[in-house]
């Protein structure tokens, strides 16, 4: 009677001390984190789901389910209300194509993301043996992936304020693989060979959930290039680095003049916008919240008047409808049709070649004269076409002129006559070419 009597109070008195140390020094195994919440659009937002392993005691992760809401109750979580996916190779895990059926996979990991109501749940599976379980060094931070919640409602704001469902201990659960049976004592079997273990035991074991503050993101604007195309047209391209909150951009024009020096007394006129009805504005729909650089293009704006300038400047909209400047950028409108008339070599020995920029679509003719004023001979354009008349495009082109064989050594003038095709406002645009042969 004595021997069971101190047996059992053998076994109680280890209990009570076990338990006792084990109240005394809570260990946090792991810190599991939403993190890198981004207003990808209004009604969609991205975020990082990340695991630390802050403890010894395990290796090796096994699987988890975490249960998230949203803390604003403007926005209700509801199957009827809001998607939420994971996205495709964001996960650090090595990940197996689920077929279902019931049939989890044995040696990779499989991610589930579900929408309930008032709650989002994200399950990640993992293998049913310890070798096979993704090691995790200690103070290391694995990311268990990106997902995306999006409301079913186009245009529906998703308020920033996700929280973890209370009680930890009923929604959350995180687990680590065991290697070999572990001892509670002396042939007393705790945990077996490939076990999993639940992180928060309730006692001395636990899990910390939370929310980082994720740093706002930044709006950066590469260039932003405003230039004649001929025609009385204007291109305007710009390049962004980064964007936040981009519902898209508007474009604004001001016609300036000797009678208006300073750009912030002029007449702005909205010329574009990312929501207007033309195809053209289409292109002006912004990227939302992004890192990826990105190039935009408006080809063209129509202007009035030439021997003018006009100026523009380039806003972006946000999720909350707020107008935010970019840039600014003018261009002047040339009254003369050849704006660019360049010989090189020049001077020269056998040959040269001239550069011409046509702002508009023309009839040309190019003559060569002497000093004494008489008509040499007609250029020739890229084609071997003779020069007298031609129509000649838009932008830039190269003529060659070659001296004869017999031409005297001196200068010469190569005189280029212009007559714009669409543009009636010009009737003839002339260019002289001053040119020296070296013999």
């Amino acid at each position: 009677m004595k021997k069971t009597f101190y047996i059992l109070f053998f076994f109680i008195f280890f209990f009570l001390t076990f338990f006792q140390l084990e109240a005394q020094s809570v260990d946090t195994l792991g810190i599991v984190t939403i993190d890198n919440v981004i207003q990808v659009k209004p009604d969609t937002i991205m975020f990082d789901l990340k695991l630390i392993r802050s403890s010894d005691k395990w290796d090796r992760f096994a699987n988890g389910t975490f249960e998230i809401t949203i803390a604003d109750t403007s926005f209700p979580i509801h199957p009827d209300s809001c998607t939420v996916q994971f996205i495709p190779g964001t996960s650090e895990f090595k990940l197996a194509t689920f077929s279902g059926g019931g049939q989890l996979p044995v040696t990779d990991y499989y991610i589930t993301a579900n929408v309930y109501p008032g709650r989002l749940s994200i399950t990640i599976a993992g293998p049913e043996e310890y070798v096979f379980a993704h090691p995790i060094p200690t103070d290391t931070t694995v990311l268990i992936g990106q997902f995306l919640l999006a409301s079913k409602t186009a245009d529906k704001m998703i308020p920033k304020a996700f929280a973890w469902l209370n009680p930890q201990y009923y929604y959350q659960a995180c687990a680590y693989k065991i290697e070999k049976d572990s001892l509670l004592a002396p042939n007393v079997i705790r945990y077996h060979e490939n076990d999993n273990v639940e992180m928060d035991d309730s006692l001395s074991n636990t899990v910390t959930y939370k929310i980082d503050e994720s740093p706002e993101p930044e709006f950066i604007l590469d260039s932003f290039v405003v230039e004649y195309a001929g025609k009385k047209r204007v291109h305007i391209w710009w390049t962004t680095l980064k964007e936040a909150y981009n519902s898209g951009f508007v474009l604004k024009r001001a016609l300036m003049g000797p009678w208006i020096t300073d750009t912030n007394a002029a007449d702005w006129q909205t010329i574009a916008r990312y929501d207007g009805p033309r195809l053209l504005d289409q292109g002006l729909i912004g990227n939302g919240t992004s890192s990826v650089r990105h190039k935009y293009d408006y080809s063209y704006d129509t202007v009035k008047y030439r021997s003018a300038d006009y100026c523009y400047r380039l806003y972006y909209v946000d999720f909350f409808d707020t107008e935010h400047f970019l840039a600014q950028g003018c261009t002047r409108i040339p009254n003369a049709v050849i704006t660019k008339a360049h010989p090189y070599p020049n001077p020269f020995k056998d040959k040269t070649t001239i550069e011409v920029f046509l702002e508009d679509n023309v009839m040309l003719t190019a003559t060569v004269y002497d000093l004494k004023g008489r008509e040499m001979e007609k250029l020739k354009d890229e084609k071997g076409d003779l020069i007298a008349g031609i129509e000649a495009s838009v932008g830039k082109h190269l003529y060659e002129f070659q001296a004869g064989e017999f031409a005297s050594q001196g200068l010469y003038d190569v005189i280029f006559i212009a007559y714009p095709i669409e543009d009636p406002s010009i009737e003839i645009s002339r260019a002289v070419v001053k040119l020296q042969l070296i013999r």
